[in-house]
Order: structure tokens, then sequence, then C-alpha cells
């Protein structure tokens, strides 16, 4: 049996299908396992690439994995979807993550470690709970977390984020907002070619905004180059769901000749903000 390279993993709640594939892209092995058996069989496996799809659990599952000395990779879903080659199940789910994760030029999201996942989390919910209320805390910390008193004022989502960040953290974001900004600067000057490399940049950087994948959306779009347009903005859409991606989306489908899903995408975007009138536009140009 050849030794395997590339293992493309595709979660679920019970019973995980794995997909390992040689240096040459060849099957070494397809399986099932349940959810107890993942980390036996991997802590039994020879060093490899093991790729799944980003989402919450995968963080927890490339931690966990990547102990028995693998590397872990988390994908887009967005990116994993053009290498489905037949009917969406698991089998194929996974299939499609290790080829997709073995091309040389995919884009990974950067895994979070369990205290930086952990942080998001508590930023998320007491954003939530703030919102969600619709009205304003007193100016306390919660529990826990009196040592950051001095560094909230006022508390807030975004105080409480920014305080809990780890200072690497926090630098390359702010590296990667320098290469957004130049990204912008340069499509307003119409330097295309240049704004790509800054806007790939920021994405490397931070490949979870959704701001760099929709201005480098725009930039293929404008080039003629369509179908990598409509990827840029469906990771958009997948880092942040917004009436301005949902249209930069529907406008690419139009473009290709796709009405329907233009259309489908003007509707979503006229869901999440009613007053667009970028949507409507979109909405009427595409017969709705």
């Amino acid at each position: 049996m050849s030794e395997v390279s590339t293992v493309g993993i595709d979660l679920a709640k019970s019973v995980f299908q794995v997909h390992g594939s040689d240096a040459g892209g060849g099957v070494v092995f397809r399986k099932k396992l349940r959810r107890d058996q993942v980390l036996a069989f991997f802590s039994q496996l020879p060093a490899c690439v093991v790729a799944m799809e980003a989402c919450a659990s995968a963080h927890y599952w490339a931690r966990e994995i990547a102990a028995f000395g693998h590397d872990t990779r988390l994908i887009p879903p967005a990116y994993v979807k053009p290498f489905v080659k037949r009917q969406k199940n698991d089998m194929a789910d996974a299939e499609a993550i290790c080829e997709a994760a073995q091309r040389p030029t995919m884009r990974f999201v950067q895994g979070k470690s369990a205290e930086a996942q952990r942080e998001f989390e508590l930023a998320r919910l007491l954003g939530t709970g703030v919102e969600a209320l619709g009205t304003s805390l007193p100016p306390r910390v919660p529990a826990g977390l009196e040592r950051l008193d001095a560094d909230l004022d006022p508390v807030g989502p975004s105080a409480i984020a920014g305080a809990i960040a780890d200072p690497a953290q926090r630098d390359q974001r702010e590296t990667a907002t320098f290469h957004l900004a130049r990204g912008r600067d340069l499509i307003a000057q119409h330097r295309d070619r240049e704004a790509t490399d800054e806007l790939r940049r920021a994405i490397y950087l931070v490949p979870s905004e959704d701001e760099p994948h929709i201005l480098l959306g725009g930039i293929y779009q404008r080039s003629g180059q369509i179908e990598q347009a409509i990827d840029e903005f469906k990771v958009a859409i997948w880092c942040r769901e917004t009436s301005t991606a949902r249209v930069a989306l529907g406008n690419a489908l139009l473009d290709s000749g796709d009405k329907a899903g233009a259309k489908r995408e003007a509707e979503r975007a006229l869901v999440l903000a009613p007053g667009s009138t970028a949507a409507r536009d979109l909405l009427r140009r595409s017969g709705g």
C-alpha cells in the first residue's frame, strides 16, 4: 500500500468520513470513523497533512490531531466545493477536502489555540447579550476578568476582544489592516495588479475578514475572471454575510449569465438590508 501523504476529514456529529491519498493523488484508504475512534486512528497514522473544512469544531479537532505530529490545515468550505466530483455526500466531501489540500495555491484558515477560541467565544457571547437586550450594561467587568478593568473603558465587545487578544494576533491584524488600506488606495488609483498583491497579503494574515475578499473579487470581475470573482465573493459571505457581499456575488452571477442565481442573491441581500438600492437594482436587472 502506498504511503499516505494527505488525509481529508469530513467532520460530523457522530460518524466521520476520512479519505487518504498518496503524494500522487492516488487513493490509499477511505474509512468511516465513529467520533470516539478518530484520535486513536490518527495516533497510529504516520505524520502527514490532515485537512478539514473550517468551522467552530474544526479548531478543536485540528489541535488534537496535530498533537500526534500531523500538519493540520483548515480550508474555507467555499474553496472545497469546486473539488466535489460527484453527488454531494460524506465520502465525496472527504475526497474533495483531501484534493483541495494538495493544491499548491490553496489558502488555509489559521487555526485557533484553545485559549484563543475560548476568548473569542467569550467576546462574541458578551456582544450578543448586549445587542439582544438592546440596553447598556453598567461599567463593570464580568467575573474572572477583573484584571482587565483598567483596559475596558467603556466596556463593550470590541474593547473586550481587543484586551484579551494575544499581542501577536493584534500585530498580525494591524499588519493586515495596513495591507487592506493600501489595497483600497491602489484600487482607487486603478492599479489593480498592485492592489491584488496587497489584498492577498491581508488575506494571508487574516483569512476570515470579508472585505479583502470582496475587493479582490471586484478586481477579478473587472478583468473578466468571473469564476474567480464568484469564488472570492462566496468566501466573503462565508466570513461574514452582508448585503454588500450578496450583491457583489449577484452581480458576478449575472455577468456569468446566471440570472436566477443573481435574483436569489438580490433577494437575500434585501433580507439583510431592506433599504439597499444596490440590491433593488440587482433584482430589477435579474428580472425580479
